[in-house]
């Protein structure tokens, strides 16, 4: 079973654009802070590679890889619609879909980044208006929950 809920990443612009994710967690049901930033890291990180696991967990072929990486430089090549322009404007960042970064990414330490940088104060998490702010706080996730996602950002000085 699993639940839709809207995340919204505020910066430091005031635009908050909300964006659904679906979780892999029983609706109504208690999960602690890290069990959730686990999960998000995980689905972002299946969005950013271009899933390149299945919904078995089974990885993609350096074949696909390739196929999908020469499809995505067509795309490139393609020129974008005022219509997708415009799209894309509302989600914040006009883009082809191309990682130029061509390192791979350990779900391991992106997790253990997302972890630290809660504890550390740079991300604040609200869910459904309450902030929590220890990784070990637990709350309810149900169908349509507001999730905000705060960057932190320093106005003066330095961090340490």
């Amino acid at each position: 079973m699993s639940v839709n809920v809207l995340i919204n990443i505020k910066g430091a612009s005031k635009k908050i654009i909300p964006i659904e994710y679906e979780y892999g967690f029983d609706p109504g049901g208690i999960i602690t802070v890290e069990q959730f930033l686990d999960e998000t890291v995980r689905i972002t990180m299946e969005l950013y590679m271009g899933s390149v696991t299945d919904k078995d967990g089974k990885e993609t072929s350096d074949q696909e890889l390739l196929k999908d990486k020469s499809d995505r430089l067509v795309k490139l090549l393609e020129v974008l619609s005022n219509e997708e322009i415009e799209e894309k404007a509302q989600s914040g960042k006009v883009s082809f879909g191309v990682h130029y970064n061509e390192g791979t990414i350990s779900l391991e330490k992106a997790k253990d980044n997302a972890r630290q940088c809660f504890i550390d104060g740079l991300v604040a998490l609200f869910a459904d208006g309450e902030r929590y702010e220890k990784l070990e706080d637990k709350f309810s996730l149900n169908e349509g929950s507001n999730i905000t996602f705060v960057k932190m950002v320093f106005l003066a000085g330095r961090m340490w």
